[in-house]
């Protein structure tokens, strides 16, 4: 018996059928390599620079101190040092402080959702000497030094301790530049 058109044309929808379903196999499997990277994790496994799932989220966050606070002291525009015309810089500060003894100005407010949420400010009359000092600290720095990172990062340990002097019932652990632009005129 020889194949018969009928016959023949089932057979070759059935390779047809076979030949896609191995083509999805293999789809599937670059895709799996292509989202999982290079580096061999399994599903289910952290890849480096994969951002940390809930509870690691929730460990890290756990990690840091209740009494840590990160202040906002807002956005400052000055004149810096050049030798070359005016120069100006753009910056906005934050604080990573520390309440000493005697210091109190935790406030509740609601957030966006309406719900109750605690934000640290400083007093008053702390908040505007700390601004001052930083105004000084930015104002006496030069344009070509805060152009590297050696020259930010010694402008920050600069603000750091003068903050530390001036605000007296903190202690300033860290000062965060939160933007930073500087342009000529």
């Amino acid at each position: 018996m020889g194949w018969t058109k009928p016959y023949a044309g089932k057979m070759s929808v059935k390779v047809l059928i076979g030949l896609l379903g191995v083509l999805v196999l293999i789809a599937g499997g670059g895709a799996t390599y292509v989202l999982l990277g290079k580096s061999g994790a399994t599903v289910g496994e952290k890849t480096e620079g994969q951002p940390p799932d809930s509870q690691e989220q929730a460990e890290m966050e756990s990690s840091v101190p209740d009494d840590v606070h990160v202040v906002s002291l807002g956005e400052f525009l000055v004149n810096v040092k050049s030798g070359a015309g005016m120069r100006y810089l753009r910056t906005e500060v934050a604080l990573e402080l520390v309440p000493l003894k005697g210091s109190k100005s935790s406030t509740k407010k609601a957030d966006k959702h309406g719900e109750k949420s605690e934000e640290y400010e400083l007093p008053n009359e702390a908040l505007l000497r700390a601004k001052d000092a930083v105004v000084r600290e930015l104002t006496a720095s030069e344009f070509d030094k805060l152009r590297t990172e050696e020259g930010r990062a010694e402008l920050k340990q600069r603000l750091c301790s003068t903050l530390n002097e001036v605000l007296s019932t903190y202690k300033v652990q860290q000062v965060l530049l939160v933007s930073f632009v500087m342009a000529t005129q």
